[in-house]
């Protein structure tokens, strides 16, 4: 049977191995991307919209890359919009989504009386766990 530390032992070789990979793929990635970046920006742009995926042949292998279409929305635009459409007796939430939440840091820092009145809003629940394993300093 195997003991705790060798499992420990295993698990720090195997994460030292993931990483060492990880890092390779992404090496190796970025450089075919760099050697294929002309020939995919036209296959981008002959799409309706540069973005998506696009396939490059490699040798007699088919590479599928993927542009994904990256949105932000101007958060303080969107409340003036928001604004506008509640003015024209118009429902805001049929066009934006609109998410509340609260800063745990700023939650802590509040008196009694104000955490007593948001509490019915808060659920507190355990995240996954995790394993971080700490040098032995002898």
């Amino acid at each position: 049977m195997t003991t705790d530390d060798e499992l420990l032992r295993l698990i720090e070789q195997a994460e030292a191995t993931k990483a060492m990979c990880d890092k390779n793929i992404k090496q190796h990635k970025a450089e075919l991307l760099n050697r294929r970046e002309k020939e995919i920006q036209q296959l981008l742009k002959a799409k309706d919209e540069p973005f998506g995926d696009v396939k490059i042949v490699v040798g007699n292998r088919e590479i599928k890359v993927n542009v994904p279409k990256k949105v932000s929305w101007e958060q303080k635009k969107l409340a003036e919009k928001r604004k506008l459409i509640i003015e024209a007796g118009d429902n805001p939430d049929v066009y934006i989504d609109t998410e509340y939440s609260v800063s745990e840091t700023a939650y802590k820092k509040w008196p009694d009386d104000v955490r007593e009145f948001f509490q019915d809003a808060r659920t507190v629940s355990a995240g996954n766990p995790s394993i971080k394993i700490v040098e032995d300093k002898e």
